[in-house]
Order: C-alpha cells, then structure tokens, then sequence
C-alpha cells in the first residue's frame, strides 16, 4: 500500500511539472503568434509587435530546451522583419524628405523670405549621417553639388534684390538727414531740440546697418553706397560737435548772466584802501571789492566744475568754447589782481601802524576778509594771512615783555628795600605809642 502511495505521488507531480511546462511553450507561442499578426497589419503596428516578442522572450526561461530553437528561430525572424521593414521605411521617409527640400530649395531661388529657411533645412538633411547612410554617399555629394549651384545663382540674385533694398533705405536716410541738418542749423533751435534732431538721426543711421549685413563689402556697388552712408556719419559727427560746442557756449553766458545782479559795476571799484580807511569803515566788507568778490568766488568755481563736465570736455578745443573760457579767465584773474592789490595794501598799513589793543580786533577782520576773498589755500591768501599773523604775533610777545619787565623791576625794587632795610633800622629808635596823627609830641 505505502509502495503503491509514493508511485501516485511522482505520477501526479510529474504531470504537474508537465502541464507547466506545456504553460510555457503555450504562451511564448501565443506572444509569438500575436506578434505575427501585428507585423502582418503593417508598420503602424511594428511598435506592439515588438512589445509581443519583449514578451516571448521572456517566457522562454522555463521553455525545455529541447523546444527553444524552434521558438528562438521564430523571434528572431520576426525581429529581422520588423527591423528590415524599417529600415525601408525609413529609408522611403528620408527619400521623400530629400526630394522635396530639394525642389523647394530650387523654387526658392531669388525668394529672399524662403530661402534662408529651405536652404538652412536642406543643408541640416544633407549633413546627417542618417542621410548618407539612406541614400549612399554618391547620391549625398551629387545632391550637395546641385545644392552649392542653387546658392550660387540665388546668390547672384540676392545680391541685386538687397542692393535695391539698401540704396532704398540709404536713399531715406539722405532725405531723413537732409530734413534734420535744416533744423539743426536754425538760429533759434533749442539745446533740448537739438539733442532731439541728433538723437532721432543717430537711430536712422543705427538702423541701415542691417541691409548691408548679407552685402559682400567688396562689390563695387554696396562700396558706393556704403560711402553715402559714411558721408551722412560724418556730417552727423560735425552736427553733434557744433551742436556741443553752441550747448558749452550757451551754459557760459548764462552762467555768467544768471549772478550778474552780484557783480555788476565791478569794473568801477577802482578806489584802493588804506588801513587807515578800513578800520574806520562800518561794514565788515571793507577792501572796496564787493562785486569783484562775488564775480571772483562764483566765476572760479564754474570754471573748476566746467572742466569736469564731458560736454566741455569733448567741446573744449573748438575755437568758440576756447575763446569763451580764455575770455572768462582772464577776467578772473583781474578779479583775483584787483582783489589781492587792495589785500596788500591794508595790510602794508597794518604792518606799518603795528596791532596795538585798539585795532587787534580790526586786524583779525581783515585776516577773516583775505581768507574769504582770496581762500585760505591760495598761495596769496597764505601769504597775506600770514603777515598779518606776524603782527598779531609782535603786539602778543611785546605785551609779554612788557608784562615781563614790569614784574622784573617790582622784584628789583623789593630786593633793594630788603637790603637796605638793616641800615634804617639802625639810624632810628623806635618808640611804644607812636601815633602818625600826633607826630609832633614826638619831636
């Protein structure tokens, strides 16, 4: 019976192993079979058939040797299929592609909107080695042949097409300047209109450089128009220097007009002081050069700060600004003359009276006026202050000495009444009840 048992055992698992076995070849086989039918439909349906024999191969793992050639053979040739249909497909795909990028590119001859893009293509097909591999190399050097005379005779019509579209925009610009030279050469015309017509040109002329971009430089034609464009750039130069140099021109006189309430009539200050005139005078501006002062202090700052502004910079060495700034100088420095003349005068008479207590107050106000008038870092101003400084520094050191010698002769007398004071003692008795109001009983 135990016998009998163990026998119905290993029947019933190898019909187990059995079955599974025929599972496996059965359903690698059905993938197969449906992976046929898809590649029978066409190559729409080459991407599922594909996904059928991924699965197929995975279910010959537990295929019995035996049965997997026969399986493996089937796969494989219905890869191969799948892989040689492509390849002509593709093949067909890259044909047709090539066949019309070569005749729009032909059509596009002398089209400047559809040439750049069917060119730009058909070279990008040409190059790919997807190409070369489709058609052969032979038939990729013939196509690139027939391409390159394309380009030469679109080239030759290009090049009269974007010359007509150039000589029309520089004609435009010729007019455009023509219209703003006009304007810009009105006597009344407005700094700001100015800068308004310069700016307007200079993007007219910013523009044309775009149509001369696929213009070859040493044609005979584009080097005609291209000197027409030169000729306007020069002129525009010019406008914008002369129109810099009337600007720097303009901000002078105004400068000069918008403080002359400050310092008009200066030229009538021609009266020199004394110190004798400034220590009487009642006003703390007192060296007689009031206006000259004011057009002095305000003139020699404009023109500090003239010289850092880049319109004066780029403007200053054309002959109007030049004369206007050598003019404005000059008469600064006759300012700075007048100014430092009276200066030293004063002083002279300081020097001359000497500071003494009554007039150490008027000496620190002149020291106080030449800094002002002349500025504390000039080379005159320190030089003025600094004679002044000397006197104030004689009347100082002479009080001191005074000072000095008077508690010296104190001393002297104290020492001599000590020193005598023993010899008196002796020549006189001294008396108990002296009285200074009686001194008469006392005789």
């Amino acid at each position: 019976m135990k016998k009998f048992s163990t026998a119905l055992a290993a029947f019933a698992l190898l019909g187990v192993f059995t079955v599974g076995v025929r599972a496996d070849v059965a359903s690698a086989t059905k993938y197969i079979d449906e992976a046929t039918e898809l590649v029978g439909k066409g190559s729409q349906f080459f991407a599922d058939a594909s996904s059928k024999l991924e699965l197929a191969d995975a279910s010959m793992d537990d295929v019995p040797d035996a049965a997997k050639p026969a399986l493996k053979a089937k796969i494989d040739a219905l890869k191969a299929q799948i892989a040689s249909a492509a390849g002509a497909e593709d093949k067909a795909k890259i044909q047709r592609q090539f066949d019309r990028l070569m005749q729009d590119t032909e059509e596009s001859i002398g089209n400047m909107a559809t040439w750049p893009g069917n060119s730009d293509k058909l070279t990008e097909l040409l190059n790919d080695p997807k190409t070369t591999a489709a058609l052969g190399e032979p038939a990729v050097t013939a196509a690139k042949k027939k391409f390159a005379t394309f380009a030469k005779v679109h080239g030759g019509k290009a090049l009269t097409e974007n010359l007509r579209v150039a000589t029309g925009e520089v004609d435009d610009l010729e007019k455009s300047w023509a219209e703003h030279k006009t304007k810009l050469a009105e006597t009344d015309a407005t700094p700001e209109g100015r800068t308004q017509h310069l700016e307007s040109a200079q993007r007219d002329f910013d523009g044309i450089a775009r149509y001369f971009k696929d213009l070859p430089a040493d044609n005979a034609d584009v080097k005609a128009l291209q000197a027409r464009v030169d000729k306007v750039k020069t002129e525009m130069t010019a406008a914008a220097g002369n129109a810099g140099v009337a600007e720097v021109v303009r901000r002078i006189d105004s400068f000069q007009d918008l403080y002359k309430n400050e310092y008009d009539g200066m030229e009538a200050e021609t009266t020199t002081p004394t110190w004798a005139s400034f220590k009487s005078s009642a006003t703390t501006d007192a060296l007689g050069v009031t206006k000259t002062k004011a057009f002095y202090s305000r003139m020699s700052d404009f023109l500090i700060t003239l010289q850092k502004e880049d319109a004066y910079i780029a403007a200053k060495d054309q002959p109007a600004v030049k004369a206007k700034v050598t003019a404005l100088q000059a008469k600064v420095a006759a300012a700075h003359d007048t100014i430092k003349k009276n200066a030293e005068a004063v002083v002279a008479g300081l020097e001359a009276e000497k500071v003494t207590a009554d007039n150490a107050g008027r000496a620190s106000q002149l020291h106080d006026e030449i800094r002002n008038a002349l500025g504390e870092n000039t080379d005159e101003g320190k030089a003025l202050m600094a004679r002044i400084d000397k006197v104030n520094a004689d009347f100082k050191n002479a009080g001191e000495k005074a000072e000095g010698e008077k508690v010296a002769y104190y001393k002297s007398l104290t020492d001599q009444a000590n020193k005598a004071w023993p010899a008196m003692m002796a020549k006189f008795e001294t008396v108990d009840g002296f009285d200074p109001n009686k001194a008469a009983d006392f005789k």
